[in-house]
C-alpha cells in the first residue's frame, strides 16, 4: 500500500502534481492508501506526462489530463476484450 506522500517521493513530483495525476487516472484523491494496481496506473500516467505527447490514431498532441484519462480508459477497455 502506498500513500500520496510516498508517490510524491517515489516520482519526485510536487503534491499538487500527485493530485492532478490521481485525477487523470480517475482515482480518488481522498483515500489514504493506494493498491499496487492503482500505483501501476499512476506510474503509467506519469510516463505519459513525461513523454509530453500522446499518439492516438494518426495525430500526436500535447498531453493533457483529459488525454491521459481517455487513453487509460481506452487501454483498460481493450484489456477486457
Amino acid at each position: 500500500m502506498t500513500t500520496k506522500k510516498m508517490l510524491q517521493s517515489q516520482f519526485h513530483i510536487s503534491y499538487p502534481t500527485v493530485i492532478r495525476t490521481l485525477k487523470a487516472c480517475g482515482l480518488s484523491t481522498t483515500q489514504r492508501w493506494y493498491s499496487a494496481s492503482e500505483v501501476a496506473l499512476f506510474a503509467q500516467a506519469r510516463r505519459l506526462f513525461q513523454v509530453q505527447y500522446l499518439t492516438i490514431g494518426s495525430s500526436a498532441r500535447r498531453v493533457t489530463a483529459k488525454a491521459v484519462t481517455a487513453y487509460l480508459k481506452m487501454k483498460s477497455a481493450q484489456s477486457y476484450e
